[in-house]
């Protein structure tokens, strides 16, 4: 194997990045209908209940295997001989109990990864013709929201009807259907879309404090989604969701910190909302922190940190941060020079398809 030399190396090195622009896109899924031309073509949580149903294409033969991971806790599910037919590697959630799943294929195998926000003792998979479902329970001290919004498949109940029974509450004041109803509005479910009506319900039950609504109005502000531009006010309510924990509102809010959109610039604040997320797991803002890190931006220059992140990001099977981790080992980064590393990440990164990383192996083995 020859050595990539050093102008190769730097020319190949990565700048630290977030990508905040699908962070923003990804927090807007209630929930995911996918491609039909591969193997797996749905993935739905129930927003009821802790119970998600993965469609394919075909029956499946047998229940695939199912195993928990603490700290953080997550469930595992891994699809032998299936493919990923989402055009996604991540799906956010804003369910009760679900953070985000991921999804990742190697080599002829999908291994989807339910990132919980809450620790579950019994998780059960069982198979329903074409469809896996997965239900968990025996957690502590579950708390659902008591007016879900639910998937018609999965409820039994007409989204028409759905809508009304949600209607009610929301002009009752409940801040959680005034959040369903939105959402309705703005996916076109059980009604015909409106934008300005989801702006209108989000408002209201952003108002009320409400946590998931907070961020979808910010995102709305931020994008002009049925209403001007404004990112100081999409900042006001990113920071009102991230004190509430929301991750995508934490990771957003280091974004604009840094950059200084909408939010005077302040690349201390920006740190914090960053390790705020990158400590609930999250890769974009671990690898975020990671570049603040290798730049001494906001907090002192730590090669070591920045290894700590960009690797806790990359073990996640996070792209970006695997090209990063592979390019910072195969150059004059400053973090420690290790072509054997480096070779592993691009590896990695080269099996999630990566074109990049690919002709990079394929130079290294000359």
């Amino acid at each position: 194997m020859t050595s990539v030399n050093k102008a190769q190396r730097k020319s190949r090195f990565l700048i630290f990045f977030c990508a905040t622009s699908l962070a923003l896109m990804s927090l807007l899924f209630s929930h995911a209908s996918l491609a039909q031309d591969n193997q797996i073509i749905s993935i739905l949580p129930d927003h009821s209940q802790a119970v998600i149903r993965i469609k394919l294409k075909e029956a499946i033969q047998q229940a695939p295997s199912l195993f928990i991971l603490p700290a953080p806790d997550r469930v595992v599910t891994d699809f032998l001989q299936a493919s990923n037919g989402t055009g996604k590697k991540e799906i956010n959630s804003s369910d009760a109990w679900l953070r985000s799943i991921d999804i990742i294929e190697v080599s002829g195998r999908t291994r989807l990864v339910f990132n919980l926000k809450q620790a579950f003792k019994n998780p059960s998979i069982s198979v329903e013709g074409d469809t896996a479902v997965i239900r968990l329970s025996d957690s502590s001290d579950v708390t659902v929201t008591d007016t879900p919004y639910k998937d018609p498949v999965q409820s039994g109940v007409a989204a028409p009807e759905l809508f009304n029974t949600h209607l009610v509450l929301a002009r009752a004041g409940r801040a959680d259907a005034q959040f369903s109803v939105g959402e309705m509005y703005r996916t076109g479910y059980g009604i015909s879309p409106d934008v300005s009506k989801a702006l209108h319900w989000f408002r209201l039950a952003a108002q009320q404090g409400n946590a998931n609504a907070q961020a979808h109005l910010a995102v709305m502000y931020r994008e002009g989604s049925g209403i001007a531009k404004d990112a100081a006010l999409a900042g006001h309510w990113f920071l009102l969701a991230a004190r509430q924990g929301v991750v995508i509102a934490q990771l957003n809010l280091g974004y604009m910190y840094r950059e200084g959109q909408g939010l005077a610039k302040n690349a201390e604040k920006a740190v914090y909302w960053y390790r705020q997320a990158a400590e609930k797991n999250d890769p974009d803002a671990q690898l975020c922190l990671a570049g603040m890190y290798y730049l001494g931006e906001g907090v002192k220059k730590d090669l070591k940190q920045t290894e700590h992140w960009a690797l806790r990001s990359a073990r996640q099977d996070y792209l970006p941060a695997q090209k990063v981790l592979a390019q910072m080992y195969a150059s004059d980064s400053g973090i420690r020079h290790d072509e054997t590393d480096a070779v592993f990440w691009y590896r990695k990164a080269a099996e999630q398809g990566d074109q990049e990383a690919q002709q990079i192996l394929k130079e290294l083995s000359r």
